[in-house]
Protein backbone atom coordinates (compact mmCIF):
# COMPACT_ATOMS: atom_id res chain seq x y z
CA UNK A 1 0.00 0.00 0.00
CA UNK A 2 1.59 3.31 -0.99
CA UNK A 3 1.89 6.18 1.23
CA UNK A 4 -1.06 8.32 -0.13
CA UNK A 5 -3.59 5.18 0.37
CA UNK A 6 -2.51 5.42 3.88
CA UNK A 7 -2.36 8.91 4.02
CA UNK A 8 -6.16 8.10 3.18
CA UNK A 9 -7.38 5.29 5.40
CA UNK A 10 -5.92 7.34 8.10
CA UNK A 11 -8.26 10.26 7.36
CA UNK A 12 -11.13 8.26 6.79
CA UNK A 13 -10.54 7.21 10.30
CA UNK A 14 -10.18 10.23 11.65
CA UNK A 15 -13.25 11.31 9.76
CA UNK A 16 -15.25 8.70 11.30
CA UNK A 17 -14.31 9.52 14.76
CA UNK A 18 -15.10 12.87 14.77
CA UNK A 19 -18.37 12.52 13.17
CA UNK A 20 -19.20 10.09 16.39
CA UNK A 21 -18.26 13.03 18.91
CA UNK A 22 -20.35 15.53 16.53
CA UNK A 23 -23.08 13.26 16.60
CA UNK A 24 -23.14 12.74 20.37
CA UNK A 25 -22.46 16.09 20.97
CA UNK A 26 -25.21 17.52 19.21
CA UNK A 27 -27.85 14.64 20.45
CA UNK A 28 -26.78 16.07 23.99
CA UNK A 29 -26.67 19.80 22.90
CA UNK A 30 -30.46 19.11 22.74
CA UNK A 31 -31.51 16.34 25.39
CA UNK A 32 -29.28 17.78 27.67
CA UNK A 33 -28.74 14.38 29.49
CA UNK A 34 -28.15 11.42 28.06
CA UNK A 35 -28.15 9.14 31.29
CA UNK A 36 -31.81 6.82 30.96
CA UNK A 37 -32.90 8.74 27.37
CA UNK A 38 -34.95 6.23 25.24
CA UNK A 39 -32.76 6.38 21.74
CA UNK A 40 -33.47 4.73 18.82
CA UNK A 41 -31.43 4.49 16.06
CA UNK A 42 -32.66 3.96 12.66
CA UNK A 43 -29.87 2.39 10.33
CA UNK A 44 -27.24 0.18 11.70
CA UNK A 45 -25.51 -0.91 7.96
CA UNK A 46 -22.82 0.79 6.54
CA UNK A 47 -24.43 2.19 3.66
CA UNK A 48 -27.78 2.28 2.72
CA UNK A 49 -29.91 -0.79 1.49
CA UNK A 50 -27.01 -3.37 2.48
CA UNK A 51 -26.76 -5.98 5.73
CA UNK A 52 -23.15 -4.92 6.47
CA UNK A 53 -22.53 -3.32 9.44
CA UNK A 54 -18.74 -4.30 10.08
CA UNK A 55 -17.23 -1.18 10.67
CA UNK A 56 -20.09 1.02 10.54
CA UNK A 57 -19.70 4.09 12.71
CA UNK A 58 -23.23 3.35 14.15
CA UNK A 59 -21.79 1.22 16.14
CA UNK A 60 -19.14 3.30 18.07
CA UNK A 61 -22.35 5.56 18.56
CA UNK A 62 -24.39 3.01 20.06
CA UNK A 63 -21.53 1.88 22.12
CA UNK A 64 -21.01 5.71 23.51
CA UNK A 65 -24.94 6.17 23.90
CA UNK A 66 -24.64 3.05 26.47
CA UNK A 67 -21.58 4.36 28.51
CA UNK A 68 -23.44 7.44 29.02
CA UNK A 69 -26.66 5.59 30.25
CA UNK A 70 -29.00 6.12 27.19
CA UNK A 71 -31.39 2.89 26.60
CA UNK A 72 -30.78 2.52 23.26
CA UNK A 73 -32.68 -0.05 20.72
CA UNK A 74 -32.31 0.17 16.73
CA UNK A 75 -34.10 -0.65 13.46
CA UNK A 76 -32.53 -1.63 10.44
CA UNK A 77 -34.75 -4.05 8.21
CA UNK A 78 -31.28 -5.74 6.76
CA UNK A 79 -30.01 -6.08 10.19
CA UNK A 80 -31.88 -8.46 12.86
CA UNK A 81 -29.51 -8.50 15.66
CA UNK A 82 -26.39 -7.12 15.48
CA UNK A 83 -23.12 -9.33 15.20
CA UNK A 84 -20.58 -9.19 17.34
CA UNK A 85 -17.30 -7.77 16.38
CA UNK A 86 -13.61 -7.52 17.71
CA UNK A 87 -14.27 -4.43 19.24
CA UNK A 88 -18.72 -4.54 20.22
CA UNK A 89 -20.59 -6.97 21.67
CA UNK A 90 -24.16 -5.02 21.34
CA UNK A 91 -26.53 -7.91 22.45
CA UNK A 92 -29.03 -6.10 20.77
CA UNK A 93 -32.34 -7.25 18.15
CA UNK A 94 -34.21 -5.03 15.79
CA UNK A 95 -37.49 -3.61 16.65
CA UNK A 96 -40.51 -3.22 14.62
CA UNK A 97 -40.80 0.28 13.20
CA UNK A 98 -44.37 1.25 14.24
CA UNK A 99 -46.10 4.37 16.21
CA UNK A 100 -46.45 2.61 19.66
CA UNK A 101 -42.55 1.94 19.39
CA UNK A 102 -41.71 5.61 18.48
CA UNK A 103 -43.86 7.08 21.10
CA UNK A 104 -41.48 5.68 23.80
CA UNK A 105 -38.45 7.21 22.59
CA UNK A 106 -37.03 10.10 23.66
CA UNK A 107 -35.11 10.51 20.12
CA UNK A 108 -34.99 8.92 16.62
CA UNK A 109 -31.48 9.27 15.56
CA UNK A 110 -30.89 8.26 11.52
CA UNK A 111 -27.77 7.20 10.96
CA UNK A 112 -28.51 5.24 7.79
CA UNK A 113 -31.14 5.88 5.27
CA UNK A 114 -32.26 3.12 3.54
CA UNK A 115 -34.53 3.29 1.03
CA UNK A 116 -37.19 0.79 2.62
CA UNK A 117 -37.82 3.19 6.07
CA UNK A 118 -41.12 4.39 6.62
CA UNK A 119 -39.74 7.63 6.89
CA UNK A 120 -43.27 9.43 7.35
CA UNK A 121 -44.15 7.31 9.80
CA UNK A 122 -41.09 8.04 11.56
CA UNK A 123 -41.63 11.79 11.41
CA UNK A 124 -45.34 11.80 12.45
CA UNK A 125 -44.70 9.68 15.82
CA UNK A 126 -41.20 10.72 16.96
CA UNK A 127 -40.55 13.21 19.63
CA UNK A 128 -37.36 14.81 18.56
CA UNK A 129 -35.43 13.70 15.72
CA UNK A 130 -31.81 13.77 14.79
CA UNK A 131 -31.22 13.50 10.83
CA UNK A 132 -27.47 12.54 9.80
CA UNK A 133 -28.62 11.50 6.40
CA UNK A 134 -30.59 14.32 5.05
CA UNK A 135 -34.07 13.17 4.94
CA UNK A 136 -36.14 15.96 6.17
CA UNK A 137 -35.63 19.62 6.10
CA UNK A 138 -35.10 20.89 9.58
CA UNK A 139 -37.60 22.19 12.19
CA UNK A 140 -39.09 22.30 15.70
CA UNK A 141 -38.75 18.37 15.51
CA UNK A 142 -36.12 17.57 13.23
CA UNK A 143 -32.25 18.69 13.81
CA UNK A 144 -30.22 18.13 11.05
CA UNK A 145 -26.59 17.01 12.04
Amino acid sequence: MGKFATKFIELAHQINFDMKKYIISEITDHLRVLKNKKILIIGIAYKKNIDDCRESPSLEIISELFKKGSKVSYHDPYIKKLPKTRKHKINLYNIDLNEKNLKNFDCVVVLTDHDNINYKLIKRHSKKIFDSRGVWSPDSKVVRI
